[in-house]
């Protein structure tokens, strides 16, 4: 089995990027084109990173039963944050418009 140090999310690769400056780039599209995104970076968990790999990967690919748990966790709370922030902005919507506020356009 071959190491993944030419991988490591921490060591720039043969274009001097490192696995951080992807996910950045990510972030930075997802927002520029009001994408919705779940940004696994902020869960924590690299295969690259020995200590997070045995722990929460064992085989570096696939989850172990304790990833799973805390990667739902993390999904769950973003989509409760996501769906608190869309249904508030409709119930701020409903308040102004039965204020007969309307639409208002810019």
């Amino acid at each position: 089995m071959q190491k993944k140090d030419s991988n490591h999310s921490f060591k720039a690769n043969s274009i001097n990027l490192m696995q951080k400056d992807y996910n950045d780039k990510i972030v930075e599209l997802s927002n520029k084109y009001s994408l919705p995104l779940i940004d696994m970076w902020q869960l924590g968990i690299s295969p690259f990173n020995a200590v997070q790999g045995q722990r929460w990967m064992g085989d570096l690919m696939n989850y172990r039963e304790g990833g799973y748990e805390k990667m739902a966790q993390y999904m769950a709370g973003v989509i409760n944050i996501t769906t608190n922030m869309i249904t508030g902005t409709a119930l701020e919507y409903q308040l102004l418009e039965s204020r007969g506020y309307g639409c208002i356009s810019t």
